[in-house]
């Protein structure tokens, strides 16, 4: 009474779809560093008061060490004395 009635064989009633875009990277500067230092910060790190550099992520290339701050638009790391970060093709790589 209700209902709906169609004469065709096949009825797609809900359809899901799943995509992945890949995300295109900034062009990494070749800028060292220590080129890409801001004026150094002090943060609270480790249990201790510290003086650190400060990089923007968005410029960083090749490696480096920790203690250290990377900038991003969306976020900020902290990178402990002992830990040492490298960029790698999805982003920032860090290890011990």
């Amino acid at each position: 009474m209700y209902g709906y009635a169609s004469k065709d064989k096949v009825e797609l009633v809900t359809v899901r779809v799943r995509a992945t875009v890949p995300k295109r990277f900034h062009m990494l500067s070749s800028h060292s560093a220590s080129e890409l230092a801001s004026t150094p910060r002090t943060a609270w790190i480790g249990g201790r008061s510290s003086t650190v550099q400060v990089y923007t992520r968005e410029s960083l290339s090749g490696k480096g060490k920790g203690p250290c701050i990377v900038d991003g638009y969306d976020s900020t790391t902290v990178v402990n004395p002992s830990w040492n970060w490298s960029v790698a093709p999805y982003g920032l790589r860090l290890s011990r």
